[in-house]
């Protein structure tokens, strides 16, 4: 297979699914000032799909592993994991992503993901990509050492100097009222993590984000119902699926081919954030030879983010919905 079969994800033959990408680059002027050459992005999650066209250069195989079997095998039998890379890759071409398997055909444990966040910190990865998540009741005895667990890892990850980003959840939850019943949703909200929300294409909170206080900055994950809560697939976002893997009916009735996918979710906001911070991390590396403290790469997605929702910060939208090109450009200044 060639890369003429596989379109990238920012042509026309995608339009209007590609907006999203159009967004969040303004219309990818950031391939001009960075391609992420001098980052790494260990991505945690369901595998990935090392055959396909357009994530196969940038995928890094040297410290994959598979935690579900315990072996260097990171198929992705979901597609979970190959729908996130593809979005990476789009934003930042050159990043290397590492990919750590979490999730086999169905399931996966916190104990691998803790695992994996561990690893990922000592394997020197610049950014860990967290598209998952679960709830915790916390007066539960299991979940009370899992959540200390968590919070280990993601501390000891960002001690070294490793961005956290993480999705806030799918189920419209305010994550706020959620701790009254002892509720809390891992790893996104964890103090040391940086929870993304998902917004629509006209910059409203999806109808499926959790939001609350711990939610940091915000990207468009796609929708499958516009403002008015009509069907509409045009606010839904493409990105990469297994190539050997057939795509949902409702991808086939569209004409999306096979080694696509349309999609929605939070998940799909965390790569974007993710991959404009790997483009900070590396035009900084660039421009002086060492990379950006936590806290400087994060000061720098905060500058070129835009404010949505109400003025300033807000449980929505967090700092504001992220740019690459405006996050870039503020290192000019």
């Amino acid at each position: 297979m060639t890369n003429i079969e596989f379109p990238s994800l920012n042509s026309e033959t995608f339009t209007p699914f590609n907006w999203y990408l159009k967004d969040v680059t303004s219309d990818y002027k950031n391939l001009s000032i960075d391609t992420g050459e001098h980052s790494t992005i260990a991505l945690i999650d369901s595998g990935v799909d090392i055959e396909h066209p357009l994530i196969k250069e940038n995928i890094d195989l040297t410290l994959a592993k598979n935690y579900v079997t315990n072996d260097m095998d990171i198929t992705d039998e979901l597609g979970h994991g190959t729908t996130i890379a593809g979005i990476m890759s789009s934003i930042a071409p050159e990043t290397t992503i590492v990919p750590y398997k979490v999730i086999g055909n169905e399931v996966g444990k916190s104990v691998w993901v803790i695992d994996a966040i561990i690893d990922a910190a000592n394997n020197d990865n610049d950014v860990i990509n967290l598209s998952l998540g679960t709830y915790f009741i916390k007066s539960e005895k299991e979940d009370k050492l899992l959540i200390k667990a968590y919070k280990k890892a993601v501390k000891y990850a960002e001690r070294k100097g490793f961005v956290v980003i993480a999705s806030a959840g799918n189920d419209g939850f305010d994550l706020d009222e959620l701790k009254e019943p002892k509720f809390k949703h891992l790893p996104g909200g964890l103090h040391n993590v940086i929870t993304d929300s998902s917004n629509t294409k006209n910059n409203n909170l999806a109808y499926y984000s959790n939001f609350g206080k711990e939610v940091d900055f915000s990207a468009p994950g796609g929708s499958l119902f516009d403002d008015n809560g009509s069907n509409n697939t045009n606010e839904m976002i493409i990105t990469t699926f297994p190539i050997n893997q057939m795509n949902t009916p409702l991808d086939q009735s569209l004409g999306i081919p096979q080694g696509y996918t349309l999609t929605e979710g939070t998940s799909y906001a965390v790569p974007q954030v993710s991959a404009t911070a790997a483009l900070i991390i590396s035009e900084y590396t660039e421009r002086t030879g060492n990379k950006p403290s936590v806290n400087k790469a994060l000061k720098y997605l905060e500058k070129g983010s835009s404010d949505i929702g109400k003025p300033g910060r807000d449980n929505y939208f967090g700092e504001g919905k992220v740019n690459a090109y405006s996050s870039l450009m503020m290192m000019n200044k």
